[in-house]
């Protein structure tokens, strides 16, 4: 399942690199949400708080939809959490260092909303905590 959702993951990020209205190939600074397999782009904002993050994780239809969230805390260097709760697509989570050339996906995907929020909002705060809530490879 891991690869399935990476590979989607880095394809929907090519199309969505290469769109004339969705570009987010320069890695603003800040919270960038892509739904329905790239169809939409939100650029929520480049300085997002916790409640932030973590309203726009409960906010987003995980059950019907596709979605991808990328925080972004300098440049080239993310972290994304995505795909949807339907069993046929599965969770996954990116972590992403242009800068070093790393790219790493998540070897057991995260299950819930829930641990998706914690991932993001460990990065989001600095504490390395992510890297030991799961596996990145």
């Amino acid at each position: 399942m891991k690869f399935k959702i990476a590979t989607l993951l880095t394809s929907l990020r090519s199309v969505v690199s290469c769109g004339p209205s969705i570009d987010i190939s320069n890695e603003a600074v800040g919270l960038h949400v892509i739904s329905g397999f790239g169809e939409k782009y939100s650029f929520i904002s480049n300085s997002p708080s916790d409640i932030e993050i973590s309203t726009m994780v409960d906010d987003l239809d995980w059950e019907g939809g596709f979605h991808q969230v990328i925080l972004v805390t300098s440049p080239g260097i993310s972290i994304e959490v995505g795909g949807s709760l339907a069993p046929s697509d599965g969770l996954s989570s990116v972590y992403r260092d242009l800068n070093k050339e790393i790219y790493r996906v998540t070897v057991e995907p995260p299950n819930t909303t829930e641990e998706m929020k914690a991932i993001l909002l460990s990065f989001h705060a600095g504490d390395n905590k992510w890297e030991s809530m799961y596996q990145y490879e």
